[in-house]
């Protein structure tokens, strides 16, 4: 009897240790799954905090160069703003005392690489009449204005005597201007 007894405890001790080692796998299967799942949240969450990061980052970097893009794109005339430029070039004639008069404004594609918003160059011959010293004023201010330009052509003329060019007040007479310039310039314009 003692071996039947013992053959009964040897069994229902396998099957405790074959139920306790069931446990035991099982218990270590799911701490692996809930592992794996805490593992692809933690990425998860190190991925957005990277992103956000990258987004501050460029948020500072954006913030600390608006000055200065607000500076290059103002160097530029803007979509609808042809007619504030001739006014603007018609005002500086007025300033400096000779009379403009623009011929044509022409556009031409321009590819500017590092750009995202195409742009034209703008052309704009146009003449002037004057004395020398109100058409090199005029001059002046054309190099200054606060847009991108280039001179592409100055031609100045003289056509008639400077007799009736008042000295104190540096004006020509309408009847009798001094000199005539014929200028030629390209400014860049947001398409």
């Amino acid at each position: 009897m003692n071996t039947p007894k013992k053959l009964f405890l040897l069994i229902a001790v396998s099957i405790v240790f074959l139920a306790i080692l069931a446990g035991f796998v099982f218990v270590i299967g799911h701490i692996n799954d809930r592992s794996a799942r805490v593992g692809s949240v933690l990425a998860g969450i190190d991925a957005l905090t990277r992103k956000d990061q990258e987004y501050q980052l460029f948020e500072k970097i954006t913030k600390s160069t608006e000055m200065d893009r607000a500076k290059i794109s103002s160097y530029m005339v803007k979509k609808d703003g042809l007619v504030d430029f001739i006014k603007l070039i018609e005002g500086m004639a007025n300033a400096s005392g000779v009379q403009v008069v623009i011929k044509t404004v022409a556009e031409s594609d321009v590819s500017i690489q590092a750009s995202t918003s195409p742009k034209v160059m703008l052309t704009l011959p146009l003449n002037t009449v004057g004395t020398w010293e109100n058409t090199a004023m005029f001059l002046a201010l054309l190099e200054s204005m606060p847009y991108k330009t280039t001179l592409t052509k100055v031609d100045l003329k003289k056509m008639g005597n400077d007799e009736a060019v008042d000295p104190k007040k540096r004006r020509f007479s309408k009847a009798n201007p001094s000199w005539q310039g014929d200028f030629e310039f390209g400014v860049l314009k947001f398409k």
